[in-house]
């Protein structure tokens, strides 16, 4: 939930209070599964940027402040990933994220669950040789999604299918031990740790871009306190 405080002095019945509202995050933020959803003809995030879906938060709260809604929600976007579209000219988004941060008023910054989602993917892929970092971003959603259930037959299931391999028994055991109460711990706590030394980072960064816009941080599965 997020409340926007205002006084009668900041009310102007032709201006919005914040005339550009970028929203920066992962799939929550893009609004993944929205009918007109960008990624439903292809998992390019520039289809989203000026069409964000319509019950999606980004677009919620642009609406109820009147303002132009840039929506710079990615799948599968963790901390690592933000930090170096922020920083890495060589990165295909970099030019368009310092653009639409460097225009706006107001900035949110949701971002972290995949820092946890693509740690476990990762521990997983390692029990058959494969590095997600080679695989086409729906083919991780594929993965994602049993997942989120806890549906191991069904994470086996989505492996076979994207990779077009047969899973041994072997396999199958390294994956149901790597998914332990255990290893599974371990595998979250690095991907924390890896989520509390970037989020500054990426915060930091986002203040050099745009200085004077009015930033709110928001989290959902993550938190970090040690902000800049």
């Amino acid at each position: 939930t997020m409340t926007f405080a205002s006084n009668s002095s900041d009310v102007n019945a032709k201006k919005p209070y914040y005339a550009n509202y970028a929203a920066i995050g992962d799939s929550i933020c893009a609004g993944f599964t929205q009918a007109n959803y960008g990624y439903k003809n292809g998992f390019d995030m520039m289809k989203n940027i000026n069409n964000s879906p319509d019950f999606c938060y980004a677009k919620l709260v642009g609406n109820k402040l009147g303002s132009n809604v840039y929506n710079l929600g990615k799948l599968g976007c963790d901390t690592s990933e933000l930090l170096d579209i922020l920083t890495n000219q060589n990165n295909p988004y970099y030019n368009v994220y310092r653009q639409y941060i460097g225009k706006t008023d107001l900035l949110t910054l949701e971002i972290g669950s995949d820092d946890l989602t693509l740690a476990t993917i990762h521990s997983i892929l390692k029990c058959i040789g494969v590095d997600y970092a080679n695989m086409d971003p729906k083919e991780v959603f594929e993965l994602a999604v049993p997942l989120f259930t806890g549906d191991i037959a069904g994470m086996v299931n989505s492996i076979e299918k994207v990779q077009g391999i047969k899973l041994s028994p072997e396999q199958i055991l390294a994956i149901q031990t790597a998914l332990s109460d255990k290893s599974l711990s371990a595998t979250l706590e690095k991907g924390y740790e890896t989520f509390c030394v970037n989020y500054p980072k990426v915060v930091e960064k986002i203040r050099e871009i745009n200085p004077t816009a009015k930033l709110l941080v928001i989290f959902t599965a993550l938190s970090c306190s040690n902000l800049p």
